[in-house]
């Protein structure tokens, strides 16, 4: 969805919003650059130019200053390359911080840093990647504080080559039918 929505391709069939997407990225950051490659040559799309941002390390968004500094530097590439569309945040547990993902009060502190990116820039989407429990596969873990804040939620199953997307929390609209992918 990034990628698509940087440079206005659809996804999947479906329309996208194009603009600026600004990916925090707490890991994998080789194999992003592969990922955003390999899109690009199986869609015959150049990436010159397209707006998209990727950090070069994780944010600990429970602390002020590293929360504060992200949506500055949004802010600084803003200026010259246009309001963010999309921000994501993969995963959530790189860029938590210090704090304990399971804890309420450290969960609401996230949920209140990502507001005020949120808030900082109107009609932006901020998407965030998080991981299921290890034993509990149907929600995501960690404290339910999380799921209260959010607008919706997707969980993507993966068997063999197959993927399903399927939406478990859609706040204001009908829940979608789920999405099938594969490999």
């Amino acid at each position: 969805i990034d990628l698509a929505v940087a440079s206005g391709t659809k996804f999947h069939g479906r329309d996208v919003k194009q603009g600026s997407v600004f990916f925090i990225a707490g890991e994998g950051h080789n194999g992003l650059a592969r990922r955003f490659a390999a899109w690009a040559r199986a869609r015959d799309v150049s990436l010159a130019g397209v707006p998209l941002f990727k950090s070069e390390r994780a944010a600990q968004f429970l602390d002020g200053a590293s929360a504060k500094a992200v949506a500055d530097a949004v802010a600084s590439l803003a200026k010259d390359h246009g309001q963010p569309t999309l921000i994501i945040i993969d995963t959530l547990a790189r860029n938590f911080g210090a704090g304990d993902e399971n804890n309420t009060k450290d969960m609401s502190e996230f949920v209140v840093a990502v507001d005020d990116l949120k808030a900082r820039f109107p009609g932006c989407a901020v998407l965030i990647v998080h991981h299921s429990g290890h034993s509990e596969k149907q929600r995501a873990r960690g404290a339910m504080a999380l799921k209260g804040a959010l607008d919706l939620e997707y969980r993507v199953e993966k068997d063999g080559h197959a993927m399903r997307l399927i939406n478990t929390k859609m706040k204001d609209a009908e829940p979608p039918s789920d999405m099938f992918f594969s490999f």
